[in-house]
């Protein structure tokens, strides 16, 4: 499904502005999908919080997505 990519170019967009390196292999080698946050290590506790509702906006976005094309018997490419 490539859930990591869909994820990574939804963070991309303006409403998100957040990067988010999409992985796979998680699973077997081959199999699964991650992404990796990747903060500077100055990060302060109001930027994780900020980090924290973008990542969150990302994740429940591409899963409402997939959600309603299962629903609607359609693949997501």
């Amino acid at each position: 499904m490539k859930v990591a990519k869909k994820i990574h170019d939804r963070g991309l967009k303006k409403s998100y502005d957040i990067s988010l390196f999409p992985v796979t292999g998680s699973a077997d080698g081959w199999s699964g999908d991650h992404i990796l946050l990747v903060p500077p290590y100055i990060v302060q506790k109001e930027d994780v919080e900020e980090i924290v509702d973008r990542v969150g906006g990302v994740v429940d976005g591409v899963f409402r997505e997939l959600a309603e094309a299962k629903y609607n018997g359609k693949a997501m490419s």
